[in-house]
């Protein structure tokens, strides 16, 4: 027998079961795992992928460039898969030292900078500034 905790979406709050022994994942609040049945969080209206966790650090308010913006849109991708990512601690395209400052950074309130690949290859950022009133996405040109 498999032992479960619960989890909560990060998109809606919603605490949902999530078995141990398997690969499961949230996509917009949509539970996968092996040998599940996959359900969809009421508030979601198409699937992004969010690790289960906890928040590591507030956001602040989001912002994006209209470069990162384009770029979603041309990928057909959301910016909730990213920031999701981003603030659980998943610094997606980093170099090591790097994912080590972002680390620091969590605990001492320094920035954070994540980087990660579109589907159309066009790498995105997601910034949260030291005092965590901001989080921008945008691409690497714009900085």
């Amino acid at each position: 027998m498999s032992s479960s905790k619960q989890v909560k979406c990060l998109q809606c709050g919603m605490m949902v079961n999530v078995h141990e022994k398997t690969d499961t994942y949230f996509a917009h609040g949509k539970l996968r795992g092996f040998g599940q049945e996959p359900r969809w969080c009421p508030m979601s209206d198409q699937p992004v992928p969010i690790l289960p966790g906890e928040p590591l650090f507030p956001l602040g308010q989001l912002v994006a460039t209209p470069g990162a913006l384009e770029a979603l849109k041309a990928a057909g991708q959301r910016p909730e898969e990213f920031l999701n990512r981003h603030i659980v601690g998943d610094w997606g395209d980093v170099p090591p030292e790097d994912a080590q400052e972002n680390e620091l950074s969590v605990r001492e309130g320094f920035r954070i900078l994540s980087a990660y690949t579109l589907s159309t290859g066009v790498k995105i950022w997601v910034i949260t500034e030291a005092d965590r009133s901001v989080t921008t996405l945008l691409l690497p040109d714009e900085y």
